[in-house]
């Protein structure tokens, strides 16, 4: 087969004419010979299909790392930066993961002096509206959402 005819062929029909001739050589004193000792078209198969298990691979140790998706970490940033400028908690951490199924939500908020009279039912009820803000509510959620005055427990 001609090399301007390979160019002119369905790229199927040119895999398999280089996958036939591509392990022979020609030794002119004894005559055709394996250049390669295994099967070429397997291992252009697995090198093929590595790809495919690699990403899975991939999305399994960023989940068990528990590397948070950007995107819902800034989501759960805007959120509270939000609830701060309503409520003027002076700060807040939080901490984001997505482990299959499950979402996993950590947000302590550092309350302001002013606050000190607030009772736990005030609280409670912030905490309920952040809890609706994010979503997800079921089993498969997990959401710890603290109170505190002193910047060390952030």
């Amino acid at each position: 087969m001609p090399v301007t005819r390979l160019a002119v062929c369905h790229h199927v029909v040119v895999v398999q004419y280089a996958l036939e001739v591509l392990p022979l050589v020609v030794d002119h004193h004894v005559g055709p010979q394996r250049l390669y000792p295994f099967n070429i078209r397997g291992a252009l198969l697995t090198l093929g299909l590595i790809p495919a298990p690699c990403r899975t691979v991939w999305k399994a140790a960023k989940q068990i790392l528990r590397i948070t998706p950007s995107r819902l970490d800034g989501e759960i940033a805007g959120l509270m930066t939000g609830m701060s400028q309503r409520y003027g908690f002076e700060s807040f951490s939080h901490c984001v993961s997505r482990i299959g199924r499950g979402l996993f939500v950590e947000i302590h908020i550092l309350l302001p002096k002013s606050m000190n009279h607030w009772p736990v039912s005030e609280l409670d009820s912030v905490r309920a509206e952040i809890a609706a803000a994010i979503g997800s509510e079921g089993p498969n959620r997990w959401l710890v959402i603290g109170f505190t005055r002193d910047k060390r427990w952030l």
